[in-house]
């Protein structure tokens, strides 16, 4: 083999050269990536231990914690405060404040119940338009069968009494209410 000439030369190191040379370690290896995952949990966990369930949980269980009467007329809105001192937002329909209202302490009963005991404190209602969600709308009632177990003496009764009404929905109301009655006696 030839050498090539063009090369130039290099020089054995120093000492103070090689003794540096020496007590340097090699590079580590490179290291994969974390997951995001990872990071995201140990940002969001201390943060679910202070402020607890959020509102995202109490919108997706809002049918079953307050019924299809009052899912219709009212949606949580937002929650504010730390765990144990938290204020819940509710938007309701119009007048229907009022009621909401009136049944504020069954309300935070149930919604405890989901958020965990003494999460919140307090209602706060404001009159507003709601969106209606699949899960809040709920199918209107179903009157009770004419024909159910009723005999026709007792469907003729009720209907003669309610014969002089001429208010069409107040006569079907009136008409379930005897039928109830009926089936209860």
């Amino acid at each position: 083999m030839s050498q090539d000439t063009n090369l130039p030369k290099q020089k054995p190191p120093t000492v103070n050269e090689a003794a540096r040379l020496m007590s340097r370690t090699a590079r580590s290896p490179i290291r994969s990536i974390s997951r995001p995952s990872r990071a995201i949990r140990n940002i969001l966990k201390p943060m679910g231990k202070k402020f607890g369930p959020g509102l995202s949980q109490l919108k997706q269980n809002w049918l079953q914690i307050v019924g299809p009467r009052l899912a219709d007329i009212c949606s949580p809105q937002k929650l504010t405060g730390i765990k144990g001192s938290q204020t819940l937002t509710l938007i309701a329909k119009g007048s229907s404040a009022m009621l909401i209202q009136a049944q504020s302490t069954q309300l935070l009963e149930k919604i405890n119940l989901i958020t965990g005991r003494g999460t919140v404190k307090s209602i706060r209602i404001i009159q507003g338009k709601i969106r209606n969600t699949p899960q809040a709308s709920s199918s209107p009632p179903t009157s009770p069968k004419i024909n159910s177990g009723f005999t026709p003496k007792q469907l003729t009764a009720l209907d003669e009494q309610l014969k002089d009404i001429t208010n069409p929905s107040l006569k079907k109301a009136l008409k379930e209410l005897g039928l109830g009655v009926i089936k209860n006696s």
